[in-house]
């Protein structure tokens, strides 16, 4: 009978440590800051921060922009943000979106870069 009584006990310890409550996970990811503004039509790379429980992948919108690393996990604090040389006599937007396929969340950073500066002259 003893050994019935601690069989019972026993089993009944391990149902209880098995019937913890766990704490879900909530997937985390954003990026700071969320707009980037590159005053100079040279190019030029900055900092972004990223804050973040999961994989995930930075995908610029435009051949102008490159993000490294492309992409990281939860350990990646930082992503450097660079711009090409802009040729044009117009301002151009971008952005990179950071996102997670499993999840299924992003952030994005908004990118604006200056026009190349000049003068215009025109013969009659």
């Amino acid at each position: 009978m003893n050994n019935k009584c601690l069989l019972l006990i026993v089993s009944l310890i391990i149902f209880l440590i098995g019937c913890k409550d766990e704490t879900p996970f909530e997937p985390h990811l954003s990026v700071s800051p969320d707009k980037l503004e590159i005053f100079t039509s040279e190019g030029g790379e900055t900092m972004a921060n990223v804050d973040a429980n999961l994989d995930w992948v930075a995908i610029p919108s435009a051949t102008w922009i490159d993000v490294s690393p492309s992409s990281g996990n939860a350990k990646t604090k930082s992503v450097r943000i660079l711009t090409h040389s802009n040729e044009k006599y117009d301002g151009r937007t971008g952005q990179v979106v950071f996102h997670n396929y499993e999840y299924g969340i992003s952030d994005t950073v908004h990118v604006s870069q200056v026009q190349k500066d000049a003068i215009l002259m025109t013969c009659n």
